[in-house]
This record gives structure tokens, C-alpha cells and sequence, in this order.
């Protein structure tokens, strides 16, 4: 059998950035999914929703724009939220989860997962403390011992993930948990978890493991992530 046919499909969706148009999900997302034994494709929202998309074994869920406050009961902020694209998502998750496809979520992604769950987001620069994290690249995190995330890194601390956001999950959503935090106690990871699926992958990252070439300790979490995703292929 063709070695592409048996690598897992793993669905990235993607924000309609212009970057992508000219090939940057091939350097980034696509290429970490690839080093990791996946092969993958990318999806952008559109009208028919999620029923004309193929199907996978995995899910990301890319960085990207604001999501809506509405959504977690705040009022608008200053941002620019895609409405087309929360909504798109939020099918996604709710298609992933009723069938244990894992999800890993990456920035917004991480975000969009605590929404999905009825958890709520919050600006960095509503408090002053947090006003120098804003448009942080480099910076430690701190995971909890008894996560999947400390297992799959077999690690307690990073000592420089790269993350560009100025969000954060504020109150987790219903079977959702913190794993990992930064400076000032802001959340950097997160777990999901299903009742009635205590298998199930579902991991968010504020940071991004997808800008890491070269010596990416993040890696081993693409790599079980995928790893995951081919136990529901077939």
C-alpha cells in the first residue's frame, strides 16, 4: 500500500489571510504535520459549512483573527472578529468531538476550544500588569505534572515558546483545563475532556509550535497529536 494512503488526514483551518494565498500554511502547518508521519489539507469557511468537507482524522485549528465577544457574553471590543469563521469552527469542533477526532488547537485555535466549551476570553491590555506581554514573542511556561501536556513533553517548564497574541483564556470552559502558564499567571495551554471518551486528544497552545524549524522541542507534540489522529483513521 502507498505510504501517503496509510499517514492520518489532518484538517487545518485556516483564516482567509492573504499569506496563505502564496503558500505560507506549506512552510508552516503543513510541513509540521507532514514531520510528524500526517498528511494534511487546509479548509477556509464557506457556505456550505462543514458538511462538503472531507473527512479527517485530525484537526488543527490555525492562529489568526479575534473571535467574536458576543460569543462569550462580552461586549465587542476593539478587534476585527470573523463571524463566518467562529461559526465555521465551532462546527468543526462540535463535528470533531461527536466522532473523538482529536484537535489541537494553536493560538486562536487554543482560544476558540475554551469558547466551544463555554469558557470565556480576556484581553491582555485591560490590565495594566499585562500591557508589556502584548506582542510577546519569546517567553517561559510553566505545565502542570499531571497533564497529557507534561507527558507528551516530559517537561515542566519551555523555557522560550513563541507566541504573538494579545487574548488569553480567562475563565475555562465546562471539562476544560489549564495546563501551562506564563509570566503573570496568563493562561498558555489547555485541555479539553469528554465524559464519556477519556481517550480522547484534545490539547490547545497559545503558542505557536509551527514557526519552530529546527531543534522543536514542540515536535513531540505535533508527533503525538498525529500520532493520535491515526488511531481514528481507517
Amino acid at each position: 500500500m502507498n505510504s501517503e494512503l496509510q499517514r492520518p488526514r489532518i484538517c487545518i483551518s485556516l483564516g482567509p489571510h492573504w499569506a496563505y494565498r502564496f503558500g505560507l500554511d506549506y512552510l508552516t502547518y503543513r510541513r509540521v504535520i507532514r514531520t510528524a508521519g500526517g498528511q494534511s489539507f487546509t479548509t477556509w469557511p464557506h457556505g456550505s459549512g462543514v458538511t462538503q468537507i472531507p473527512r479527517f482524522d485530525g484537526l488543527v485549528l490555525a492562529g489568526g483573527e479575534d473571535i467574536e465577544p458576543e460569543r462569550y457574553l462580552r461586549p465587542s471590543g476593539s478587534g476585527q472578529p470573523d463571524f463566518h469563521r467562529d461559526t465555521f469552527e465551532l462546527e468543526l469542533v462540535a463535528a470533531a468531538r461527536s466522532r473523538g477526532v482529536p484537535i489541537l488547537g494553536i493560538c486562536r485555535g487554543c482560544q476558540l476550544l475554551n469558547v466551544a466549551f463555554g469558557g470565556t476570553l480576556r484581553r491582555l491590555d485591560e490590565d495594566h500588569r499585562h500591557r508589556r506581554l502584548v506582542g510577546c514573542f519569546k517567553h517561559p511556561v510553566v505545565i502542570r505534572r499531571d497533564s497529557r501536556l507534561h507527558s507528551i513533553l516530559d517537561a515542566s517548564r519551555l523555557k522560550d515558546v513563541r507566541s504573538l497574541h494579545h487574548e488569553v483564556v480567562d475563565r475555562p470552559g465546562r471539562h476544560v483545563t489549564v495546563v501551562a502558564r506564563g509570566p503573570d499567571f496568563v493562561a498558555e495551554a489547555i485541555e479539553c475532556h469528554a465524559p464519556d471518551n477519556d481517550r480522547w486528544w484534545c490539547v490547545g497552545v497559545q503558542w505557536h509550535p509551527e514557526l519552530l524549524p529546527w531543534r522543536n522541542r514542540d515536535q513531540a507534540l505535533l508527533t503525538d497529536f498525529v500520532r493520535s489522529s491515526n488511531q481514528t483513521a481507517g
